[in-house]
């Protein structure tokens, strides 16, 4: 199971980190789109604490892809939908976390991002949603390859 594999990837980081000089305390997970979605279900049932989120345009309500062509092979159903919600997800293990988009994404990415960070405010968590400006789905997260840009930003305040 994807979720899974997230998980476990999380948890090699943390049991791993300080052996390539890195800091448990200071470990940021992020995720786009669909990745958005593992990254943040990892966070909230790794049971470690975890510096900040960072979403990029993530998909974090499942509900409206169960009828689209996305869902063809019927993968997604109401159990599953209900089972991987993020709307009660356990944000306890967070510091903070940044939930953004691009300011040309569409209306769908703008709300699930704006909705999943007032679900995790509601749950006490510093957390804030950020449009991009200029981007788009894809272009965003070219951002992060550049030192000049706001996601790259973002990032670098997280790791102070």
């Amino acid at each position: 199971e994807i979720n899974q594999d997230s998980k476990n990837a999380l948890e090699w980081v943390f049991n791993n980190i300080q052996l390539y000089g890195g800091d448990p305390n200071k470990v940021i997970v992020c995720g786009h789109s669909a990745g958005a979605q593992l990254a943040a279900q990892a966070v909230a049932s790794c049971g470690r604490k975890v510096s900040s989120f960072v979403g990029i345009s993530g998909i974090y309500d499942l509900a409206p892809i169960k009828n689209t062509f996305l869902n063809d092979i019927r993968f997604l159903n109401d159990r599953l939908i209900e089972k991987y919600s993020l709307k009660t997800a356990n944000t306890s293990y967070l510091t903070s976390a940044v939930f953004s988009y691009g300011e040309h994404e569409s209306d769908e990415f703008k709300r699930q991002s704006k909705e999943q960070n007032s679900n995790w405010i509601k749950s006490g968590l510093n957390t804030k949603s950020i449009e991009i400006k200029n981007s788009n789905h894809a272009t965003i997260v070219e951002q992060l390859n550049n030192p000049k840009t706001t996601m790259q930003s973002i990032i670098t305040k997280m790791l102070k």
